[in-house]
């Protein structure tokens, strides 16, 4: 019957091969894929940051154009208002004008 023996120096060789084989693949595989995902996170975050900057800016140019607009429209109802009232009071005038004339029309 076969049995396992193992001396320390047995154990600490192969615990040192392990150890090497495991830095060496962490620096040259998974390091440079480390690497890359934190430049490509740090480009992600400049294109987004870009991105929200230039939304913001989009909206207050949008909530300023809102509020000329709203002003517009309110000096256009009130000079609407101005007009519909000077037209009433022409209407009247008119038809007051109509009225003395078709009295006067029928005195004669």
């Amino acid at each position: 019957m076969w049995t396992w023996s193992f001396e320390l120096t047995d154990v600490l060789t192969t615990l040192t091969i392990i150890s090497i084989i495991s830095a060496a693949a962490y620096r040259l595989v998974l390091l440079p894929i480390l690497q890359k995902l934190d430049v490509e996170r740090i480009q992600d975050r400049t294109f987004f940051s870009d991105k929200y900057d230039t939304l913001i800016e989009t909206l207050k140019e949008l909530k300023e154009e809102i509020k000329l607009s709203r002003q517009e429209r309110m000096q256009q109802a009130q000079r609407h208002l101005q007009l519909v009232g000077r037209v009433d009071v022409l209407e009247a005038r008119v038809n007051d004008l109509r009225n003395e004339m078709h009295e006067k029309e029928k005195k004669s």
